[in-house]
């Protein structure tokens, strides 16, 4: 669109395509320095720690810190170069990629918080469990899964030709009669234009999908990555939970539980408490009317 729009002026597409490359390189930097801090802080000074038995010097950590940005630098360039030979959309890889990772850490989540049972032994059990099912899912459809071929984005054998005459009789409603029989002359040009030149040309449609005898499960959609692992890292978690002996509810926090059935509890019983009030009050109203109905009748 800049391209259509502006391509006509010196150094605005240019301008438009450095303001792209520069957004983008912000993020990923930010996204591998925080990479390499966070290493750093949770894995390299922790084991420097407990193997030297003293601190990491500074001079030392920033030297660590520069290595493992250029390191994750790199493997973020051999994804990228990775995502690229792969016969699948950006879009489909960047949400299978986030449903294999962020799935389990949703489960994970939602078991701490829903459930007070779940110990640390279900919720570690569960996340591993969890994250080794996302991922055999999606290496395992990425390998053995179904292929589907990419249609493709050419017009060719497209029909043009209602959607011109609608578009044109509808933008010349109220012109007089003279441009519409001009329009509609080169409306019906401009039709025949597109008849001779999109229906008229012959492509070969895609071939169809060889028909898939792997595994079922691979079969599922991309988009039910997330939901998928997160179930499985609540059932097993529960499960291993349970196994373990479960948590001991007198250490948890209530503010760090969300209590689901007190609370509907809760609601189920003042939401009662309301309608007897207010079917004890109709009660008495009923009473009231019938009482001033037979007195007016009796003094009748």
């Amino acid at each position: 669109m800049v391209m259509d729009v502006l391509g006509e002026y010196p150094g605005l597409p240019g301008l438009f395509v450095a303001c792209i490359f520069s957004a983008s390189l912000s993020t990923v930097s930010s996204g591998v320095n925080a990479l390499a801090l966070v290493y750093l802080e949770d894995g390299v000074k922790p084991f420097y720690t407990m193997v030297k038995h003293r601190e990491l010097p500074e001079h030392q950590a920033v030297v660590i810190t520069k290595i493992l940005a250029m390191v994750f630098g790199m493997v973020t360039i051999g994804l990228a170069y990775l995502a690229g030979l792969m016969d699948q959309t950006l879009v489909n890889i960047t949400i299978k990629s986030q449903g294999m990772t962020g799935g389990p850490l949703l489960g994970l989540f939602i078991l701490g918080m829903f459930f007070p049972c779940a110990n640390s032994w279900g919720a570690g059990v569960g996340l591993l469990c969890g994250l080794s099912f996302s991922f055999w899912l999606g290496v395992g459809t990425l390998i053995d899964g179904p292929k589907g071929s990419i249609l493709p984005l050419w017009p060719l054998n497209c029909s043009a030709t209602m959607t011109s005459l609608s578009t044109a009789s509808q933008m010349l409603t109220n012109v007089t009669s003279a441009v519409l029989a001009t329009t509609a002359k080169t409306a019906t040009t401009t039709s025949s234009f597109l008849s001779s030149t999109f229906l008229s040309s012959s492509t070969d449609a895609p071939p169809p999908s060889p028909e898939y005898d792997g595994l079922g499960l691979y079969e599922l959609s991309y988009l039910w990555y997330g939901t998928a692992s997160a179930l499985v890292v609540i059932f097993i978690g529960l499960f291993v939970s349970f196994l373990t002996g479960c948590g001991d509810d007198r250490v948890l926090s209530p503010d760090h539980i969300i209590q689901v059935w007190p609370t509907l509890k809760r609601g189920i019983i003042n939401k009662k408490k309301r309608y007897d009030v207010w079917k004890s009050q109709k009660k008495h109203d009923d009473k009231k009317l019938t009482k001033d109905y037979m007195m007016h009748h009796e003094e009748g």
